[in-house]
């Protein structure tokens, strides 16, 4: 429906050409695309499945730059919204902007406009032609018709046959719709047997009585809604459409404007954050769900064939995962409170009277209903599932009828699209497994290359091996940390031999994250199907833990060659292979293993819950996806926190696994005591400085890296069976 405040449109005949193979469709007909959903389509999804439908107009609610730069080398014409509510001279504003657009050469590409209910018109008697401006508007009326006509801009008008049935029990109903050949409105030989023809005619009368008869006209904002209303279903919608494109495919007008009307049909998606104060109809508009299916058969091309229009393709789905009322809750009357709050920040208008789920659910279905509603768009998080301990969330498809199973829906943004339960797509292990291994690969690549000089320094320190009032580190490069140790000391510090080992680690480290993540990724999303919702804490410690275990495998004898080539004891990884192996055997590769556990399943436990639940609250705060900047920064914290927390596991760590065949200690305890005996307890921090650094900037690189690497991966996915499945719908 048409926004209550003033809008300027700025109306781009053309971006640029570029014709493709598509529908055929009527060339007068665009579509409006709203934004306030909670799932935003992404916009190259839309544009393909627009070039398919053959719609080659298409009015947009604001100038969003990553929308509208999705309309580059289309031969898509674009009316772009700027909504101004808070201009006082609109007319002033519009000239100023029309000025701009004429000096800078395109002035006859682009012309502004404004959209205007009709209710700015009126007739004196239900006849066409008694129709004229509203006093109390008149001037501003004169104004804004002046302008257009003086600059060659339409005059855009919304019409809406649904809000007249909606508003007057006693409008007649068939007088909405195209079918009736029975005139319910004579006007001086001009017979009228639908509302729109009606109402287009009261406009053009109006623009003739104010003094400007050729100002062209432009129908903004037409359709019918879904749901929400008893009269708002996709029987009266599929009518409503299959009469209009009949209509507008005969290329004739109305009585009085018998040149066929551009038209923007109201509208492309369903919009699940709009107000519902006019209606709870109000978020069902769209001829597409949510996530670009069809919701009934529509011709764009007029003929009236019974066919869906082609659906968006290459949408990707949220996990099979629902929010539902626990099953020993009994006592229905106490939950009002719950789903008062669900239906707050969620979308329960298809349960209202008239509407799509009235009376087909019990009371326990409503409420699994409302809960799953906020659920969802949340984005699944599992604080959004909570509702003082009232509900649950559960991989197995709670559905039981085609009322819940149209309206469970998931997440959009960066490619993710709200989806209907029956055609999401099942938990893909192998596929998980496999996008884990190569994100975590390259993001451990790319982190070690980069802070491998600083781990070198950790190392050094954690050593003991250099006394800081004698220590003469050589270090190549990296001048801020010269002047970070020099203040510890003053010592002179010549830099040297940074990135000693790095090839044969990286060697290691590949192979490590890889299958780290590997696991984690693919444990991480059984093991949230498994645990309660409060205790998603829990997976993804364990999901950490199982990760390092596995990973272990491989870090520690990288790890054991690596910190023996920091410390100078050999000078090529092969070298230090074949010594350890020869002098301490096969355990010599794994000096140090029950330490490296103690230090890294507490670690990679710990940081990776840290960083998802920190996630999890931002996210939900956010009510979006977080972007690049922002996993890096939660990463980061998360790191440099953890890193703290286990220095002293680290360094214990580094004295067992560089001891090599001298055995100074025996094991962990023995370790922890001669260093608190030979050096002190703080000796237990030593290196925390670096290793705070390191494993800060580390956790930023990584998780930004990691975040990366699996929406790249996932957004070169195959498109899911969506194409297959685009003959099946539901009416």
């Amino acid at each position: 429906m048409a926004r209550t405040e003033f809008l300027m449109w700025i109306l781009v005949i053309t971006l640029c050409q570029l014709q493709d193979a598509q529908t055929q469709t009527i060339s007068s007909i665009g579509v409006n695309w709203g934004a306030q959903a909670s799932q935003p389509m992404e916009p190259s999804v839309v544009v393909k499945m627009l070039k398919e439908n053959g719609i080659k107009k298409v009015k947009l609610f604001d100038a969003d730059s990553w929308t509208v730069s999705a309309f580059k080398g289309t031969d898509i014409e674009l009316m772009v919204g700027i909504p101004n509510d808070q201009l006082k001279k609109l007319s002033k504003t519009m000239q100023r902007i029309q000025s701009a657009i004429e000096k800078a050469g395109h002035g006859d590409q682009i012309k502004v406009t404004t959209a205007l209910n009709a209710d700015v018109y009126e007739s004196s008697s239900e006849k066409p032609s008694d129709g004229d401006f509203r006093k109390d508007i008149y001037t501003v009326m004169k104004q804004i018709v002046q302008f257009l006509d003086e600059k060659n801009s339409p005059f855009v008008v919304n019409i809406y046959p649904f809000l007249s049935l909606y508003q007057s029990p006693d409008f007649p109903k068939e007088f909405a719709f195209f079918d009736s050949t029975n005139s319910q409105i004579d006007d001086d030989g001009a017979h009228y047997s639908n509302m729109f023809d009606a109402n287009l005619d009261t406009l053009v009368a109006s623009l003739k009585k104010i003094g400007h008869p050729n100002v062209s006209i432009v129908i903004g904002e037409i359709g019918w809604p879904t749901d929400g209303d008893i009269n708002a279903n996709i029987q009266n919608a599929k009518k409503f459409y299959r009469g209009f494109f009949k209509k507008m495919a005969t290329k004739k007008g109305s009585p009085r404007h018998p040149k066929a009307v551009t038209v923007y049909l109201f509208g492309l998606f369903d919009e699940n954050l709009k107000s519902v104060a006019p209606g709870n109809f109000e978020r069902h508009w769209g001829i597409f769900r949510y996530d670009g299916k069809a919701k009934f058969q529509v011709d764009f091309s007029g003929k009236g064939e019974d066919k869906y229009p082609i659906s968006a393709k290459g949408v990707r789905y949220q996990e099979n995962k629902w929010c539902v009322l626990k099953k020993d809750v009994k006592n229905i009357t106490s939950l009002g409170g719950a789903m008062s709050y669900a239906c707050a920040g969620g979308d329960c208008t298809s349960l209202g009277y008239g509407c799509t789920c009235n009376g087909i659910l019990d009371g326990a279905g409503n409420a699994s209903y409302a809960f799953n509603q906020y659920f969802q768009i949340n984005e699944q998080s599992v604080e959004a599932c909570d509702f003082d301990g009232v509900a649950d969330i559960v991989s197995k498809d709670p559905s039981k009828d085609a009322c819940t199973k149209r309206k469970q829906n998931s997440r959009v943004r960066n490619s993710f699209a709200s989806v209907s339960i029956r055609d999401e797509n099942p938990f893909d292990f192998v596929r998980t497994l496999f996008e884990g291994v190569i994100a975590g690969g390259t993001a451990g690549v790319v982190v070690e290359t980069a802070l491998y000089p600083i781990d070198t320094i950790k190392t050094r320190l954690q050593a003991g091996l250099y006394d800081k009032r004698q220590t003469t580190i050589n270090i190549e490069g990296y001048s801020f940390l010269c002047s970070v140790l020099a203040a510890r000391g003053g010592e002179k510090l010549v830099f040297k031999g940074l990135y000693s080992g790095l090839a044969g680690n990286l060697a290691g480290v590949l192979p490590a994250s890889a299958l780290f993540v590997g696991v984690y990724e693919p444990m991480k999303q059984k093991l949230l199907r498994v645990f309660p919702e409060n205790l998603s804490a829990f997976a993804h410690l364990t999901a950490g833990a199982l990760g390092g275990i596995a990973a272990s495998l491989i870090r520690v004898p990288t790890e054991v060659v690596k910190q023996r080539m920091q410390t100078r004891q050999f000078t090529s990884a092969s070298g230090a292979v074949r010594y350890i192996a020869s002098k301490e055997g096969f355990k010599g590769l794994y000096a140090g293993y029950g330490s490296f556990l103690l230090r890294d399943l507490p670690f990679d436990a710990i940081q990776f819950c840290l960083y998802e639940q920190i996630r999890i609250g931002y996210k939900l705060a956010a009510r979006r996806d977080l972007n690049d900047p922002e996993n890096a920064l939660i990463g980061a914290f998360a790191g440099a926190l953890t890193g703290a927390i286990t220095t002293p596991l680290d360094v214990i760590k580094t004295r067992l696994m560089i001891q090599g065949s001298g055995n100074q200690y025996k094991g962990i305890v023995d370790c922890v005591q001669t260093i608190i005996k030979e050096e002190g307890p703080s000796a237990l921090l030593k290196g925390v400085g670096p290793r705070v650094l390191w494993i800060g900037i580390g956790g930023s690189i990584f998780f930004g890296v990691l975040e990366s690497s699996k929406r790249f991966l996932s957004e070169r996915r195959p498109a899911l069976t969506q194409s297959s499945k685009s003959d099946k719908h539901e009416d």
